[in-house]
């Protein structure tokens, strides 16, 4: 069996088709592997159908199959499916795998995160908009405010640390957006609580040395 060149990242299962039904539960920019009931015969070519959540166009990748797998395998993981190594895609289509590659290896790099309570000010192309520092961790903080951004905005954050101290700025790029839980339906006539801020988590593509230590002393962590 050919060894891999790139990779691979365990991913949300995304729905594809390859001539069936299937779904792609990893990926690298070299391949994938699809989850399907009948996987094809090694050295099969077919054309790989599939969307990315932040992509609205769908992907067209030609590739072949690796390897196959069956419900007498004995391996781990999903029982039936095949390994597929990319033969040739469109560059925008390469450019799309490796962006949702890099949000999937942030997300997953996240998942442990420092609360915090600090305000910020965001600088955005429109104007200076206040907020405030909700977490922090090793490559993403995640700011509550009321401005509407949308995924793949650059940000510049200042972040306040109070006192005398001047403020800490840091740059990046929004990730993902968390929208706030609905106010609970009132049974009487009294109004709901004012709806909670959107949480904005940003991955962190300049941070100038010292910053990340100094606002995990100010935090506690």
């Amino acid at each position: 069996m050919e060894r891999r060149r790139f990779r691979r990242l365990a991913i949300e299962p995304v729905s594809c088709t390859a001539l069936q039904h299937g779904r792609l539960v990893d990926l690298s920019i070299g391949g994938a592997f699809v989850a399907c009931e009948q996987p094809l015969p090694v050295g099969s070519v077919v054309t790989l159908r599939f969307s990315l959540p932040d992509r609205t166009a769908p992907l067209e990748v030609v590739a072949r199959v690796q390897w196959s797998r069956s419900n007498a395998s004995g391996r781990p993981g999903p029982r039936h499916g095949m390994g597929v190594r990319f033969v040739s895609m469109a560059p925008e289509d390469r450019l799309a795998i490796t962006r949702h590659l890099r949000r999937a290896y942030q997300l997953k790099q996240s998942a442990e995160r420092l609360a915090a309570d600090l305000p910020v000010r965001l600088r955005l192309e429109d104007g200076v908009h206040p907020g405030r520092l909700a977490a922090l961790s090793e490559n993403c903080v995640w700011l509550a405010t009321e401005v509407a951004l949308e995924v793949g905005t650059p940000v510049e954050i200042e972040i306040e640390p109070g006192g005398d101290e001047p403020p800490l700025a840091v740059r990046g790029e929004v990730l993902r957006l968390d929208a706030p839980e609905p106010a609970p339906a009132c049974e009487d006539l009294t109004p709901p609580p004012p709806p909670e801020d959107a949480l904005v988590q940003v991955a962190l593509a300049s941070v100038p040395p010292g910053i990340l230590e100094r606002l995990r002393e100010l935090l506690g962590g």
